[in-house]
């Protein structure tokens, strides 16, 4: 099949379907449109990107990465079923409610944080470096005493 032949295949479909949806007239597919679809379908419906990548014969990942649109909706979605998976997987107590005294707890945790440095990156819960850090002390500050 020639490319001419491939071209006016896509031309036709695209004008019969402008027939039944006109918001199509107009529209344009070239044949590699249909790679870039073809890539967003894959990972977009739980492909790992570099199996996608291989079928669609990639060297290189940010190739596959450029061709797959991702849409706020389906990382939302994807988020959303990774967590239904994970929880599936894991012990129901560890999703309980935090108790009052956690919550309150939990966001002291956070306000502490909040030193000039900005948020330190530490786990819930662990001893930080930054929380008795001496402002004065700091390099480019002057010391106060």
């Amino acid at each position: 099949m020639s490319a001419t032949t491939v071209w006016r295949m896509i031309k036709r479909a695209c004008d019969a379907l402008a027939v039944t949806h006109p918001q199509f007239k107009g529209v344009k597919f070239a044949p590699h449109d249909f790679r870039r679809l073809f890539a967003t379908e894959l990972v977009n419906n739980g492909l790992p990107i570099h199996i996608g990548a291989a079928l669609l014969g990639h060297l290189d990942i940010r190739t596959t990465r450029g061709y797959v649109a991702v849409f706020d909706e389906d990382v939302i979605n994807q988020y959303q079923q990774f967590l239904a998976r994970r929880r599936a997987e894991r012990p129901q107590d560890e999703y309980r409610e935090p108790t009052a005294e956690e919550w309150n707890d939990f966001q002291q945790h956070f306000d502490k944080r909040r030193v000039e440095l900005g948020s330190c990156g530490r786990p819930y819960g662990t001893s930080c470096a930054h929380e008795h850090a001496c402002f004065s002390e700091l390099p480019g500050r002057p010391v106060i005493r």
